[in-house]
């Protein structure tokens, strides 16, 4: 059984080595918990976000992405 949710899988789908991005927002969506998504600059983090919010954006839900650099 995936724990990746369809949206996300789907969303991160032109990402190469994504999968534990996927499953670390899966998991956090599933759960009501925030993610934080640390790294060097230059490794799409930011983009994979907005890719992931905009294929859930279907919702009522309301989203915050905070980045700092």
């Amino acid at each position: 059984m995936s724990i990746v949710l369809p949206e996300i899988k789907k969303a991160l789908q032109g990402f190469i080595k994504s999968q534990e991005v996927a499953e670390v927002l899966s998991l956090g969506l599933q759960q009501s918990r925030p993610v934080l998504l640390y790294g060097k600059g230059g490794h799409a983090k930011s983009e994979m976000i907005t890719a992931c919010f905009r294929s859930l954006s279907e919702t009522d839900e309301q989203w915050g992405i905070l980045s700092l650099g």
